[in-house]
């Protein structure tokens, strides 16, 4: 049976799928996240599911051939780090995760550790009846489910006298007795008084010291099987003979090599290990699954076997005889290099070590990952025009994709001017940086990080690129002086690239790039134009053509143009309290506002105020704080943010101004109504009059004079009109019309 939470999470995927398909917007304030959950930490099968915890969120399949339910931090979670998950005696369902513990089957009911503890995370959770111990990278804990107040973090051992909070793989509870599998040892004391276990004297330890045998001290488990308890380190499996002296004796596997991970399903023991998966019974290895990539971890269903491949490679089933993926699992990865998104919705994502890929008829949970050469890690992406995607890669260089067709730039096949690095030759003359990537016009540009040839800027004709000829390049001879250009962007015929050592060269090109002859260039340094760092991360135009710059020490943005008598520019650093200062990322929406992304945060500035709001994980639904990458949506204005943990969106309510009386679209959509601030909008840069009907065709709202009026859900006479479908139609000075409808929700 699918929950409430399920049922909310559906209806909210619907909505969310509807707005990137016709430009339907979510109400004020909504975040959605975007993550990978291919990298499983844990899976378990509780009340007959399948459920899993990963780098991406919490995982809940109902049915192998039917899409998993995917929880992430803004179903209740909190965070999408997530370690463990357990079933306690009394049916609760509990996550660990980054920062915090949380019982599902309570509402989402979130317990965020001590600040004292620091942001540690949670790996791994035992439970007795009355108390969670859990292990983490910060030692024991124990968390007490019978408090007055519901649940509490009591204590936190001290295991050791030297590094007394080791990392906390796993726990092992066995009558009195809790054993602790850690990346010091394995440990062991009586848990019957838990104030007993905070003085490390009462505690046993077993590593290469005491037993030599171990020959590693990174113990990953350690369960109770058949009477006898086994241990796994990352290099073999011991079995532990108990008597005057303790001992571990190795089981020995057909083939040696790294193990992963270790359980007990029913009367069988699994272990994941190098390549393989082995069924030990009866002290006998029953059978051994061989599989490359290898699988790091799984569960058995009594009838079938789910295992997780290493290296982020998914989840994987074999009802077949053979692995075959499950591919409902989000995003290709988590830590996300850039996002682009065409007028016509498609959204192309970029991660760090994966293929870029696109998403599949809106799915937001399904994606298409590229066919390009692998082994080449996104940086930058770019819808082009005739149906074109552009891919820069780290070593591949520049790859354009049409349908089933992949055509590669770089210098090791000579069809343009994208070369390698001079780090070095000639080696590296083939291994292709792309750090830019943008469009002006017909024509193409992008930066090659320390390009051989000195010149680090290619550019081409977008309708020749297959032609060697149709590509230039500017570099040392047109005073770029430094090859280690990290951004680029242009704006009416001036290109800009940042650098890594020598501040911004500012580029005046003229209409046509191959003829230099009236070419203008200026170095903005620290020390001519008060840029407030020479070291560059990223460089804006704003929609009026103001250009932004992003350093190691702040943004800053150039407030005197170019030409003026005895001054090159000056620029003016912006110091929003709590933020940056190393800036990531910088975008513009439509109406000129700017969003800067930054290792602590997305910060938004207004254009109208020039006020600040910065949104974090502690004030927000964003994902994670550590910004990379910020899209807007051309048509609806969402913002799409890439960050190290997977893609944040935040809806628009304003969407974008257009200057198409025709193709208006109410913002938003629907129109929830919470307060009486809430106002419908209708994105239009010039004036209008409008009129509001109910599906009935009666009229319930107008304005009749030319004006950019917004409405607050009531009708002619101040009422507060019902819920349900409407149709509003706006008419120009010119008399252009244009229709729509919207859905309007009170929650107020």
């Amino acid at each position: 049976m699918v929950n409430w939470q399920t049922k909310i999470k559906l209806i909210l995927t619907i909505l969310i799928t509807l707005a990137l398909a016709s430009g339907l917007q979510a109400q004020s304030g909504l975040w959605h996240s975007l993550t990978s959950h291919k990298e499983v930490r844990a899976m378990k099968i509780i009340n007959g599911e399948v459920w899993a915890v990963s780098s991406g969120g919490l995982i809940r399949i109902f049915d192998p051939d039917m899409p998993a339910d995917l929880l992430t931090n803004v179903d209740g979670l909190g965070t999408v780090d997530l370690m463990d998950i357990m079933q306690d005696e009394s049916g609760d369902v509990w996550v660990a995760g980054l920062g915090q513990l949380v019982n599902i089957s309570n509402n989402f009911e979130r317990f965020p550790t001590k600040p004292e503890y620091g942001v540690i995370r949670l790996n791994t959770l035992a439970d007795d009846g009355s108390n969670i111990w859990i292990g983490s990278d910060s030692g024991l804990i124990q968390f007490s489910k019978t408090s007055i107040d519901g649940g509490i973090f009591r204590n936190r051992f001290a295991i050791r006298s030297v590094n007394p909070f080791p990392v906390v793989n796993d726990i092992m509870l066995e009558g009195s007795m809790i054993w602790l599998a850690t990346t010091s040892g394995l440990s062991v004391a009586d848990r019957t008084d838990p104030t007993q276990m905070l003085a490390p004297s009462n505690w046993t330890h077993f590593d290469i010291n005491t037993n030599p045998e171990l020959e590693s001290n990174t113990i990953l488990r350690v369960v109770k099987f058949e009477d006898s308890i086994y241990v796994l380190t990352d290099e073999r499996l011991f079995k532990i003979s108990e008597g005057i002296d303790t001992t571990f004796t190795p089981v020995v596997f057909d083939t040696a090599g790294t193990m992963y991970d270790l359980q007990v399903e029913a009367d069988t023991m699994v272990v994941y290990y190098w390549r393989s998966i082995g069924m030990i019974q009866n002290d006998s290895i029953v059978s051994s699954i061989l599989s490359w990539p290898p699988p790091i971890t799984g569960i058995g269903t009594g009838t079938y076997r789910w295992a997780v491949l290493d290296n982020g490679l998914g989840i994987f089933e074999n009802r077949s005889g053979s692995l075959v993926e499950y591919v409902h699992t989000g995003t290709p990865g988590n830590s996300v290099t850039d996002i682009s998104i065409d007028d016509d919705g498609s959204v192309m994502a970029g991660f760090s070590l994966k293929l870029s890929a696109v998403l599949e008829n809106f799915d937001l949970n399904k994606w298409n990952k590229d066919f390009y050469s692998p082994g080449h890690p996104t940086t930058h992406l770019f819808h082009g025009n005739f149906g074109n995607r552009w891919v820069g890669t780290i070593g591949g260089g520049l790859w354009r994709l049409n349908g089933d067709t992949a055509i590669r730039y770089n210098d090791t096949i000579n069809n343009s001017t994208i070369v390698g690095n001079n780090d070095d030759p000639p080696i590296s003359y083939f291994y292709s940086v792309i750090t830019g990537l943008d469009f002006d016009g017909p024509y193409l540009f992008a930066s090659c990080f320390k390009a051989y040839d000195n010149n680090p800027v290619a550019f081409a004709q977008l309708d020749a690129t297959g032609n060697p000829v149709a590509w230039g390049s500017l570099g040392l001879s047109d005073g770029i002086t430094d090859v280690d250009i990290v951004t680029l962007d242009l704006h009416d015929n001036i290109l800009v690239a940042g650098s890594g050592n020598t501040g911004i060269f500012y580029c005046e090109i003229g209409t046509d790039p191959f003829d230099k002859s009236d070419d203008v260039l200026t170095n903005f340094r620290t020390a001519n134009s008060l840029l407030p760092s020479d070291l560059i991360r990223v460089v804006k135009f704003s929609p009026d053509g103001e250009l932004w710059a992003g350093t190691n020490f702040g943004l800053s943005h150039l407030v005197e143009s170019l030409g003026q008598e005895g001054e090159i520019g000056r620029w003016v650093l912006l110091e929003p309290s709590g933020f940056g200062p190393d800036i990531t990322a910088i975008e513009f929406d439509s109406r000129g506002n700017a969003w800067v992304g930054a290792s602590n945060g997305l910060l938004f500035i207004s254009v109208s105020d020039g006020s600040f709001e910065h949104f974090t994980t502690a004030n927000s639904d964003l994902v994670s704080d550590d910004v990379r990458a910020i899209t807007v949506a051309p048509v609806t204005g969402d913002v799409w943010v890439g960050t190290s943990d997977g893609i944040s969106i935040k809806y628009s309510i304003t969407g974008r101004l257009t200057p198409k009386i025709d193709s208006i679209l109410a913002h938003p959509n629907p129109f929830v109504i919470r307060s009486s601030s809430d106002q419908l909008v209708f994105p239009f840069e010039g004036q209008y009059t409008i009129r509001i009907f109910n599906m009935a065709g009666e009229l319930v709202w107008k304005v009749e004079e030319l004006s950019q009026a917004t409405w607050d859900g009531r009708n002619q006479n101040g009422e507060p009109v019902a819920q349900g479908v409407y149709l509003f139609v706006l008419r120009d000075a010119e008399g252009q019309v244009g229709t729509g409808k919207f859905l309007l929700v009170r929650e107020q």
